[in-house]
């Protein structure tokens, strides 16, 4: 994510879509059966959100599923694919590409 903060100072585009698993989920909710007190998650969750509100991305709402990915047991899921937009790329000119 440091990689695409530094593109972001460099580059003068503001059309962003970054789409992934990010293997991180934004608030403890987007966790379902784990223990929500393991300060690496809160410290991965804070610098994830931290990068979304630098890059000034806007995450697009989901439909169907709260959760993207679920252990084999079915005892725990999380939600760690999104897509992440900047508002110039939901309000970009129609003939972009």
């Amino acid at each position: 994510m440091a990689n695409l903060l530094g593109y972001k100072d460099r580059w003068k585009e503001d059309k962003w879509c970054i789409c992934g698993d990010f293997n991180v989920v934004r608030t403890m909710e987007g966790k379902k059966g784990e223990d929500g007190s393991f300060l690496a998650t809160r410290v991965e969750m804070y610098e994830f959100n931290y990068f979304i509100d630098t890059m000034m991305l806007f995450e697009a709402p989901t439909v169907g599923c709260q959760f993207t990915w679920f252990q084999s047991n079915g005892r725990t899921c999380s939600k760690l694919d999104r897509f992440l937009l900047s508002s110039e790329w939901i309000h970009r000119d129609q003939n972009y590409a």
